[in-house]
């Protein structure tokens, strides 16, 4: 029974760990994609007032 509580946590672990690491990419993209959003527009200024 307590190999089995082992197993069980370190599976939980693992799985924590997967969560993180996705949710640290996927958040890591939604800033990307926020600054990709944001960075065109400068340019643009630049462009039309020229």
């Amino acid at each position: 029974m307590p190999g089995n509580v082992l197993r069980t946590y370190s599976i939980a672990a693992a799985l924590e760990d997967k969560l993180d690491i996705r949710l640290n990419r996927f958040e890591k993209s939604l800033i990307d994609m926020k600054n990709s959003l944001i960075t065109p527009t400068a340019p643009l200024k630049a462009v039309t007032e020229v």
